[in-house]
């Protein structure tokens, strides 16, 4: 498939779906890529298997790896769901986000590893957070991340009393549900491996699929 971008009257707050299994042999232009480090590295890489990201952080500097939305940027009341898969190849002193953010990381929904052996889902509203730990470890399985914000026929299942939550469903078995701290400033998608450490860290991403639609 590689790059898919339907877009209705070139505004995604009214309806967009972004899918990249990011095949061939470069990032679609779509996206914007960010590095710093000695090692750093955020792009299409054939190291592992074909068909994915490899954001790697460097062993020295500000030490990330990252690669974000370069299109508008959307309002998450219009976002349904978010859809990535990953690999973690190795952990320790890290800060890694997957998910949808602002530039200033102030607010976001998503998954985070900060410390400890398994991530957390996050969400992030001017800077005050609200977090649940998972059981997804810190290990070199693929998991498979379903983030639901305004999808309101799966939210009404999991949180009948309230359809403003945001329901998170790893590996599809694993389900959390957030009714605080939901951002309403405007986020793009955000993908970072980060470490204070001086060894690479690196997270491989086979795919992403959003959906955004506005009700009228």
């Amino acid at each position: 498939m590689g790059f898919e971008l339907n877009n209705v009257l070139g505004d995604p707050n009214f309806y967009c779906r972004i899918r990249d299994d990011f095949l061939g042999s470069a990032l679609s232009t779509n996206w914007t890529q960010t590095v710093s480090g000695i090692g750093a590295f955020s792009n299409i890489d054939t190291t592992y298997r074909n068909g994915v990201v490899r954001l790697t952080a460097g062993s020295s500097g500000a030490n990330e790896g990252i690669i974000s939305w370069a299109g508008t940027q959307i309002n998450p009341a219009y976002i349904r769901y978010l859809k990535f898969r990953f690999q973690l190849i190795n952990s320790g002193n890290e800060n890694h986000l997957l998910g949808i953010a602002n530039a200033a990381l102030t607010d976001g929904i998503g998954l985070q590893k900060i410390a400890g052996a398994a991530w957390t889902v996050v969400t992030r509203s001017g800077g005050v957070s609200t977090s649940s730990t998972t059981t997804v470890l810190a290990d070199a399985a693929w998991h498979t991340v379903e983030i639901f914000i305004k999808d309101t026929d799966i939210i009404s299942i999991y949180s009948p009393s309230n359809l403003n939550a945001v329901v998170f469903r790893l590996d599809y078995t694993e389900t959390f549900i957030h009714t605080t701290n939901i951002p309403t400033a405007n986020l793009n998608m955000f993908f970072r491996s980060k470490t204070t450490a001086a060894v690479n860290r690196t997270i491989l991403l086979d795919y992403v699929d959003m959906y955004t639609e506005r009700e009228l």
